[in-house]
């Protein structure tokens, strides 16, 4: 079984046809999301009748949305189960594909959210927004990202080279490549990752660098 966890779930996408009389004639509404089990949406959807026909002849689209928002955010939703999900099976999309792409969308959620507030760095103390910090996986310490750019500077010239970890006192979370090139650039990602290649292997006692000038490459030792 494969599963993930999220604070924060993608939209729920609600989709509207409006005719030409509208709101004389109404409107067709549905709702789409790649999370939503069946029996969540069939419900969704019951609602919105009810509010269509109770509101025959006056505009219904922000009393549905906000109809659909109040729902989600009132739903105490701890676990999901994505099979026989209907988005999937509209799409012939495999259940290990809906899953990546549900973490995917799930994932550029939680980012909208953390870019949008503010955070107090625990380096340099200063409140800044989110799109201007950093927030580490899985321990969550927040920092802004001047002061990343300033540690990951400090770490990758020093004369010892060490596995890049989280500012915070005594925390291990690793800190993504992704970050490291977009803070540091990729050459110094690359020169970071030979230098932690070359201690690794220098603990090694089975391993020795290859003599010849052409080659240099580290080679297995074996009895002779």
């Amino acid at each position: 079984y494969r599963r993930f966890e999220t604070t924060q779930l993608s939209p729920v996408n609600l989709h509207f046809r409006l005719p030409t009389e509208y709101p004389a004639k109404e409107a067709k509404i549905d709702v789409d999301c790649l999370w939503l089990p069946t029996s969540m949406k069939n419900t969704i959807l019951k609602r919105l009748d009810i509010i269509i026909r109770e509101n025959v002849g006056f505009p219904v689209l922000f009393l549905c949305y906000e109809d659909v928002k109040k729902f989600v955010d009132e739903s105490d939703i701890t676990e999901l189960f994505l099979g026989g999900n209907v988005y999937a099976k509209s799409r012939n999309m495999s259940p290990v594909k809906l899953l990546e792409t549900v973490r995917d969308e799930c994932e550029k959620a939680e980012k909208l959210e953390f870019e949008a507030h503010c955070y107090d760095c625990d380096v340099c103390l200063e409140n800044k927004i989110g799109r201007e910090c950093v927030r580490f996986s899985p321990c969550g310490h927040t920092f802004c990202k001047d002061c990343v750019t300033s540690y990951l500077s400090e770490k990758l010239t020093a004369q010892e080279i060490s596995p890049l970890t989280c500012p915070g006192d005594n925390c291990n979370s690793s800190i993504p490549q992704k970050l490291i090139v977009e803070l540091q650039g990729q050459k110094a990602f690359d020169r970071y990752e030979r230098l932690l290649l070359s201690r690794a292997l220098d603990t090694m006692e089975d391993l020795a660098t290859c003599p010849r000038i052409a080659c240099q490459k580290p080679a297995a030792l074996s009895q002779a």
